[in-house]
């Protein structure tokens, strides 16, 4: 199969180039993000968590298949007998890999008599991800690892607030992370005392904005734009806004204290006509068959929110249901 690299219109690009050797020094090749126009091969590095007794297992995947996620289609590349994916492990895991990805890059693939250039893609569930790169996690100032967006407005970053947005914000675009940030910022932080270079003279920007929330050297070379988590964690996620944006359209429309009884009315029909219970773990949320259930029976939300919301509210609402609903079941798969 031929996946396509889209151009900003979401137009699939023209593949007419061919990688050569010469091509091997150029940034975006060594990062696997090489120019779109370039015949390419989509590869993925993957971890992955679980089993008993319980391991940590590298897996790499071929994207240029039918079922790329299908455990005939990948290979089992390195496992490490450990509970927790901790950096140090991961280290000694990759030591061995870590050239042999350099070589693929640099080298290429040889497919039907053509090389061609591997684009590397990054995949896993976050904290995974966050351990390969050296990246301090959920609590600092910028959580992402793939845009500088901040965590939620303060006053002693409205600087970076100012610059990059933070993630609360949803209009304008995001200023992403690039390669070669996540190693420069590894390098301060790595360097700093005690605290991985937050401390340190300067405004709580400043000291940010030298290490980027980044504190070990990165474990495997990634570009951040082709950084995959895993779907199963999106349609978490987006399930979990969809309940909060229902709530936050009352409280838009009516006030505070309609959307607090709204929230009452909303559990009650999530466990009485939909039949979901929230987990008690992840702060309380909807997993696994539970988002695709509420997402079935999302018509049911729509009717109680029929007589909260203005027409307009109501209307747009709705149709994002619908547009999510196109997707969600095809990234389950």
């Amino acid at each position: 199969m031929e996946p396509h690299v889209y151009d900003k219109k979401y137009r699939p690009v023209t593949k007419t180039t061919l990688f050569t050797e010469a091509d091997a020094s150029d940034p975006g090749v060594l990062s696997g993000h090489p120019p779109p126009n370039m015949k390419n091969v989509h590869v993925t590095v993957g971890l992955d968590k679980g089993g008993n007794p319980a391991s940590v297992k590298i897996v790499v995947g071929i994207i240029n298949q039918v079922r790329p996620n299908n455990p005939n289609n990948t290979i089992l590349a390195e496992v490490c007998p450990c509970e927790k994916d901790q950096y140090d492990d991961l280290d000694s895991m990759l030591k061995t890999l870590a050239p042999l990805d350099t070589a693929l890059l640099a080298g290429g693939l040889l497919v039907d008599g053509e090389r061609r250039v591997v684009r590397l893609f990054h995949t896993g569930d976050y904290a995974a991800l966050r351990t390969v790169l050296g990246h301090k996690g959920p609590s600092t100032t910028m959580p992402c690892l793939m845009c500088l967006s901040t965590r939620s407005p303060s006053r002693e970053q409205s600087v970076l607030g100012a610059k990059y947005m933070t993630l609360q914000d949803v209009a304008g675009p995001r200023t992403l992370r690039s390669s070669t940030q996540f190693a420069s910022g590894a390098r301060v932080g790595h360097s700093g005392s005690g605290n991985h270079g937050s401390g340190g003279s300067g405004t709580p920007s400043e000291r940010q904005l030298a290490h980027l929330s980044v504190e070990l050297p990165p474990l495997l070379t990634v570009d951040p734009k082709q950084i995959v988590v895993i779907q199963l964690h999106i349609t978490h996620g987006v399930n979990g806004r969809f309940l909060v944006l229902a709530t936050e359209c009352v409280i838009k429309c009516k006030g505070s204290a309609a959307g607090l009884r709204f929230t009452h009315r909303l559990a009650a029909l999530l466990r009485e006509e939909v039949g979901v219970t929230p987990v008690p773990y992840h702060g309380g949320g909807f997993i696994g068959r539970d988002c695709h259930r509420i997402g079935d029976r999302s018509d049911a939300i729509c009717r109680l929110l029929l007589l909260e919301l203005t027409e307009e509210y109501h209307t747009a609402y709705k149709r994002t249901r619908m547009r999510w609903s196109r997707v969600r079941k095809t990234l389950s798969r």
